[in-house]
């Protein structure tokens, strides 16, 4: 392998192992910078680095597979739905292979909402059934730590996404709040507020606004606008989408705008195109037709 080709990728302390030839020792450095680039929302970042050092992912090692799922993370996040799948299904078979059982059930849950978002939910159902099989055995409960309780957390989030795509909302309610009261266990912030803007976002459907608003602005209240910029986009347009449904349009404009400048800057052109489609429909029911069709213009084709 040419150093001299892949000293563009790493940062210093990777390109230091590089130099010194400890491949594997480049990979952990590699993997922190890609996972901080991949918090702050640098999706197009992340697909870089990860092709840093070369054009396949390394299986043999762990941080060389746990480089690649940041890689299908950012393809999930700047939804190229169909090259996550591929890359989901790559490193949990890996995983597996390395003996990484907890982080392959993570991972698989990850799959498994790729899955839902592709619409093969048969699919999605088998892999988070084993995924909480998995899981739910009693050999994790004496493990010490956040770890558990997080992945636990997330596969309740799965379930309950899995029950309101069925029609079921109280079940999806339960599992949210079983999600939340993991999340709370693990002190984790971040999946506090991702679980909350789900709550919010039921109760919404369900006509229970105010009860969907504290849950947003409960969310927000767990958020950096520096290390979690597009879910704090998210929670905007989740206002925006619950003040529309009060039937407050100005408002909605405000909140979708934000969350639309906020997704463009990131380059997530398909939420941004969500948040235009909520302030097209937020400026036609106000009577602007041609201020509607303007914004929908401007959308360019966007998915």
């Amino acid at each position: 392998r040419d150093v001299g080709l892949v000293l563009t990728g790493p940062g210093l302390a990777g390109k230091g192992w590089l130099v010194l030839g400890d491949h594997e020792r480049a990979l952990s450095a590699l993997v922190g910078e890609t996972e901080d680039l991949l918090r702050t929302s640098a999706y197009a970042d992340v697909l870089a680095r990860t092709r840093s050092l070369g054009a396949e992912p390394d299986r043999q090692h762990y941080y060389g597979v746990r480089l690649e799922n940041a890689r299908c993370l950012a393809l999930e996040y700047l939804t190229r739905l169909d090259e996550a799948s591929a890359c989901f299904e790559w490193t949990t078979r890996a995983l597996a292979d390395l003996g990484e059982t907890l982080e392959r059930i993570s991972t698989q849950q990850n799959y498994a909402q790729v899955e839902v978002e592709r619409g093969q939910f048969a699919h999605a159902e088998s892999l988070a059934a084993d995924a909480f099989a998995a899981i739910s055995d009693a050999q994790w409960d004496s493990v010490e730590g956040p770890d558990i309780p997080i992945v636990r957390g997330r596969v309740a989030r799965l379930l309950s996404d899995l029950s309101l795509r069925k029609g079921d909302i109280p079940e999806s309610l339960r599992h949210s709040q079983r999600a939340l009261a993991y999340f709370n266990q693990a002190h984790d912030l971040r999946w506090q507020a991702n679980t909350l803007l789900r709550i919010g976002a039921t109760y919404k459907d369900i006509g229970a606004y105010a009860d969907a608003m504290d849950a947003v602005n409960a969310a927000v209240q767990r958020l950096s606008p520096r290390d979690a910029p597009a879910r704090i986009a998210m929670a905007e347009l989740e206002k925006a989408r619950i003040v529309f449904a009060e039937g407050d349009m100005q408002q909605a404009i405000v909140h979708a705008a934000g969350a639309r400048s906020t997704f463009e800057s990131l380059r997530m052109p398909a939420d941004a195109a969500a948040a235009g489609l909520t302030i097209a429909g937020a400026k036609l029911a106000l009577g602007q037709p041609a201020d509607a069709r303007a914004t929908l213009d401007s959308l360019n084709g966007v998915p």
